[in-house]
């Protein structure tokens, strides 16, 4: 729905504006070379963060009243999905002549939606119990009986963000059909959406111990002793401020050569190493990188 919506707001941006840019050519001071449809779905390593932070985050929940001073972090990476939407405005300045306008450089401003996990973790716990002793004949090999009570607990911090863009580009000869550009961009907006998802996870199983009897070694066997005793809980977070700062670097493809509408009509790709500053009013200041790859769309005037 998200995806319909800003489509739609895409090709009334393009009508309105297009229908307008003689008014705006009139001015002779700027005027819009374009609209453009961004769109990402990108995976991100997430292993940021420590359960201080998700305390401070969910201070009402149950769930993480428990002592984690005998839990272990589990040492794993998370693929966290990330999406991106993004709809702006091209714009070219006149030159000093007041008789064109500059192929160089080009400003971009838009408006991008972001949704995603901001950071993730997992601790585990397990407790041996020995319930039983096996006494063998004729030998003096002693077995047990564990009982294994084992406690995980998953943590995730989740956020919609919206965010005002602003890229000043340079573009290699923007009249031909292949172009590459790069530039200078800074993103800045707030949190409309966060959450703390919690996952709790407690079985209990049961294990006899490896058995060595003459030439025989028989290996653990473990068997399910309860069914796992689950539990959830997700808390609303205050709302965080989130500022970026990232570099593009794209190319251009133009799909037509003869009909006006395709000549007018791009399609592009750009790749976004991004260094983000999210200021939240829990945890304070939380620095990362990433890299972000684009798919686009692009209409000009015609």
């Amino acid at each position: 729905m998200k995806t319909q919506s800003l489509l739609f707001v895409f090709f009334l941006i393009s009508t309105v504006l297009f229908s307008q840019n003689d008014e705006i050519d009139s001015y002779k001071t700027a005027r819009i070379s374009d609209v453009n449809f961004q769109v990402a779905y990108f995976t991100e390593e997430k292993t940021s963060g420590n359960i201080q932070d998700f305390i401070l985050l969910a201070p009402n929940s149950d769930l993480l009243k428990i002592d984690f001073s005998d839990y272990n972090k589990i040492m794993r990476t998370y693929l966290s999905e990330q999406t991106c939407f993004s709809i702006n405005l091209g714009l070219q300045f006149v030159d000093k002549s007041k008789l064109n306008y500059r192929k160089n450089p080009n400003l971009r401003l838009g408006l991008t939606y972001f949704s995603g996990t901001n950071s993730r973790q997992a601790y585990s716990k397990k407790d041996y119990t020995t319930i039983d002793s096996l006494y063998f004949l004729n030998t003096d090999y002693v077995g047990v009986v564990d009982s294994i009570n084992y406690k995980t607990i998953d943590l995730k911090h989740y956020s919609e963000q919206l965010h005002l863009d602003f890229a000043v580009l340079f573009r290699t000869k923007p009249e031909a059909r292949w172009s590459l550009y790069t530039g200078l961009g800074l993103s800045a907006g707030i949190s409309v959406n966060t959450k703390v998802e919690i996952s709790f996870s407690e079985s209990t199983s049961v294990q006899a111990s490896s058995l060595q009897l003459g030439f025989m070694h028989l290996n653990p066997e473990t068997y399910l002793d309860s069914m796992p005793i689950n539990q959830d809980e997700i808390h609303k977070t205050k709302l965080f401020f989130a500022i970026s700062g990232y570099i593009p670097l794209g190319i251009d493809f133009r799909i037509g050569k003869k009909r006006d509408f395709w000549k007018h009509t791009h399609l592009f790709y750009e790749l976004r190493p991004s260094l983000n500053y999210s200021f939240s009013p829990e945890i304070g200041r939380v620095n990362k990188t990433y890299m972000l790859s684009l798919f686009g769309i692009k209409v000009e005037p015609f």
